[in-house]
């Protein structure tokens, strides 16, 4: 407990330094923290709900590289709803279809330099389902570009669907700078 407590510490100290205005609430733990370069992945979750969140922080990173990783994303998401063309030829229909109702597609908020995505899960966290018997969780994408400090900060933040709620800590996050 006490490790945990001084690690959390850590923690804040180190978001501090990364000026940034972010806390972790008590509820969600540090499970996991490594480092590659100049990207950083914490990893946290919930011991009394269902609730994880994963934060990378890249820095060195330029608003180019933002805009560009921003749109990737957005594309990428977007993939994940949208009917396609089928990938092989001699098929039976030309498209694919994912039927997803209007009330079933992710919610998207774009800012200059922020990018949320609010969407709906299966018991593995994966997005892009539509079918009300699959879909058991829901979560949150946000990318967050502080110019000043060249740092990008990805939230991903999911829970169960009942105990889910656009957490404080992820909507109040504000650059420093």
């Amino acid at each position: 407990m006490k490790l945990m407590l001084l690690i959390f510490l850590i923690l804040l100290i180190n978001l501090s330094c990364d000026s940034v205005n972010f806390e972790v609430p008590e509820d969600l733990k540090l499970t996991k923290a490594h480092q590659f370069d100049n990207v950083t992945y914490r990893y946290y979750e919930s011991t009394q709900h269902e609730e994880k969140l994963k934060l990378t922080i890249k820095s060195n990173f330029t608003r180019k590289q933002f805009k560009s990783y921003k749109h990737i994303e957005t594309s990428r998401i977007a993939q994940l709803y949208n009917d396609s063309r089928v990938p092989y030829l001699g098929a039976i229909t030309k498209e694919i279809s994912t039927d997803c109702k209007e009330e079933d597609l992710p919610e998207v908020f774009l800012k200059e330099t922020e990018f949320t995505v609010i969407y709906k899960a299966n018991n593995k966290l994966h997005y892009g389902i539509c079918r009300k018997e699959l879909i058991s969780h829901k979560g949150i994408l946000k990318l967050k570009y502080c110019p000043n400090s060249e740092r990008l900060f990805k939230f991903e933040y999911s829970s169960v669907l009942d105990n889910f709620t656009f957490k404080e800590f992820i909507k109040g996050f504000k650059c420093k700078d």
